[in-house]
């Protein structure tokens, strides 16, 4: 049913605000009613007369007229269609079968049969699985381009402009013992690569925008750019939109720069005009996908994924079927359940990676990539490698750890790497993701490192106890007192404040030989 209100009730709040209020909400209600949005409704209430005694009343009776605002049957149907359907539409015009075989007509039309054959021999548009494998390539590239590792077979270079946005960023710095052009990753570096890939891609797209500040236009193109990043969120992987169709040529260029980073996937069409652009699962969960996936983020988030899910639950339905070890992970994250699926796969995929971290300081890492290898090999001895076919084992050891606080990478980043990855059956609850030994041990290997500090300091000994007393009290004055013993009269001051210390200690000398004292000697030592 429509609902209404009585309009008496409406402006009473409206005054309490501001004064004037009545007027503008009389003007408000008058527009509502020009665009058939609303309409009033006239209720005619009787008012009762006075009663005598018990019998009925002998006052005549009036009516009042009560004004009743309500939506139109129009407006409020399109409102209800609107907050229940529109969610599932994209923001843009999809790519459909027929629309492909018109284009393909329109070229051969045109006379241009040399377009049509290379778009026939391209095959089907790419399929879900062919995206997440073009964003892995694409990521992992970038990877193992800051590790320095060589990329597995079937996987390019990153491309130029990713380079440059890495070195731009300061995750990688020109190698200062190579003198050629070489590239070494950083400490900030380090930490980006044992991020979660949802802070990864957002810490891509936040320097992207940073990046943008010399454009006069900086504004402008950040705020088509969230824009743009909320319209994707709205997509299913998998579907296909024309560059044409996107509003303005700022947001087709970063169509093009997302697509470095594999955020989206551009085909070229026909002709310039027909190029068309995949989300992918990475673009499409970036605004609202969930944190700590460790690996690729699932295809079945952003928001047309979470409302297939909420379908899916009142339906009381599973999408993918309820295996074993989902039974296990039932109350895990979908971040979880997708990595129980890609376990159970005969083939794993080469993005997952599972982690058993033993009490014996032992690491058991489910994983068929080389890059994940790599960046375990970071933080544990790698003498102690062992392989299976998709099993690695490693040993956490106090050098190795150390070697990692070496190159920047602290103890809170290693832990987090551990527990993100952890082994789905160490997400239910029953057992902690990292042993609380290891963890504690971490912990303790990182203090070691501030438990003594190293100054710089020179060294006084003072042969009297006058001398000793005022050199002390100068050195606390002046701040630069490092240590001092009072048994064997030694001072020790910072090496930056050495040179006023000893010219302190001549002026002293002179004027105690100069008021007939004894003479006060003072050895200085280096």
């Amino acid at each position: 049913a429509v609902g209404g209100g009585p309009s008496a009730a409406i402006p009473g709040g409206v005054r309490a605000r501001h004064a004037g209020g009545k007027a503008e909400h009389e003007l408000a209600i008058k527009n509502l009613e020009t665009l058939c949005a609303i309409h009033r409704l006239s209720i005619e209430e009787p008012i009762d007369g006075s009663k005598t005694g018990g019998g009925a009343s002998t006052a005549p009776t009036a009516s009042s007229a009560t004004a009743m605002l309500t939506l139109t049957p129009e407006f409020h149907a399109g409102v209800k269609s609107c907050l229940t359907n529109s969610l599932n539409l994209p923001p843009w015009p999809k790519i459909t079968a027929d629309h492909y075989a018109k284009l393909l007509q329109a070229a051969e039309s045109r006379g241009r049969q040399d377009l049509a054959q290379q778009e026939r021999a391209r095959g089907n548009p790419p399929s879900t699985a062919d995206l997440a494998l073009y964003t892995q390539r694409r990521w992992n590239a970038i990877l193992h381009f800051l590790v320095g590792s060589d990329p597995e077979e079937g996987e390019d270079s990153p491309p130029d402009a990713a380079v440059a946005f890495l070195e731009r960023t300061g995750l990688m710095a020109p190698d200062m013992d190579d003198r050629g052009d070489g590239l070494v990753i950083t400490a900030r570096g380090y930490e980006f690569m044992l991020s979660d890939v949802h802070d990864q891609v957002w810490q891509f797209v936040l320097q992207y925008l940073s990046s943008l500040e010399s454009n006069p236009r900086c504004d402008e193109i950040r705020h088509r750019a969230i824009i743009f990043l909320v319209c994707l969120s709205y997509c299913a992987v998998g579907d296909g939109f024309l560059a044409v169709d996107l509003p303005d040529d700022d947001t087709r260029t970063l169509m093009k720069d997302f697509a470095h980073f594999g955020l989206l996937f551009v085909r070229r069409g026909i002709t310039k005009k027909y190029n068309v652009f995949y989300p992918t699962s990475v673009a499409v969960s970036l605004v609202a996908g969930e944190r700590g996936t460790g690996g690729m983020l699932d295809s079945s988030s952003g928001i047309v994924g979470l409302l297939g899910q909420h379908e899916a639950e009142l339906a009381g339905k599973s999408i993918t079927g309820p295996s074993p070890a989902e039974v296990v992970a039932s109350y895990a994250p979908a971040s979880t359940q997708s990595l129980i699926r890609a376990l159970e796969s005969p083939m794993p995929p080469r993005d997952s990676l599972a982690i058993i971290v033993q009490t014996n300081f032992q690491l058991c890492a489910y994983t068929c990539s080389e890059l994940h290898v790599k960046m375990i090999g970071l933080f544990c001895d790698v003498n102690t490698l062992r392989r299976l076919t998709n099993v690695v084992f490693y040993k956490i050891t106090r050098d190795s750890v150390k070697g990692a606080f070496r190159l920047g990478i602290s103890a809170s980043q290693i832990t987090r790497f551990l527990r993100m990855h952890a082994h789905p059956r160490l997400r239910t609850g029953k057992y902690p993701p990292l042993p609380f030994n290891v963890e504690d041990q971490i912990v303790l290997w990182d203090r070691e490192r501030s438990r003594v500090m190293l100054e710089e300091v020179v060294r006084y000994q003072c042969q009297t106890r006058d001398e000793y007393e005022a050199a002390v009290q100068w050195a606390e004055d002046m701040g630069c007192l490092s240590w001092a013993g009072q048994v064997k009269q030694v001072i020790m001051v910072r090496h930056g404040s050495s040179d006023s210390f000893a010219s302190f200690i001549r002026r002293w000398r002179g004027q105690a030989a100069a008021g007939g004292g004894r003479k006060r000697k003072a050895a200085v030592g280096h």
